[in-house]
């Protein structure tokens, strides 16, 4: 079942985990490979804090998205477009 209009699933919340997880990654990963500075290092305490940071906003920022996202009247909307034509 779709989210409807101001309403949150259990799937949502799962793929927002998984944004979080891919978001951290990409920032620490992108670090890791000099970035800012220039050449490979390890990230330190900080920027994986940095990183953390940027998963956790990403995963809030999917699930307000979704919050405000009617995806049962979008649908329907589709279907009703489909039909018609």
């Amino acid at each position: 079942m779709k989210s409807t209009f101001l309403t949150l699933k259990w799937r949502d919340l799962g793929k927002a985990i998984v944004v979080a997880f891919l978001s951290a990654f990409v920032a620490a990963i992108y670090k890791a490979i000099g970035g800012d500075s220039g050449g490979f290092h390890f990230p330190s305490g900080a920027e994986w804090l940095t990183a953390l940071k940027v998963g956790a906003g990403a995963a809030l920022a999917y699930l307000v998205k979704n919050l405000f996202t009617d995806d049962v009247a979008a649908a329907k909307r589709t279907l009703d477009e489909a039909r018609k034509a």
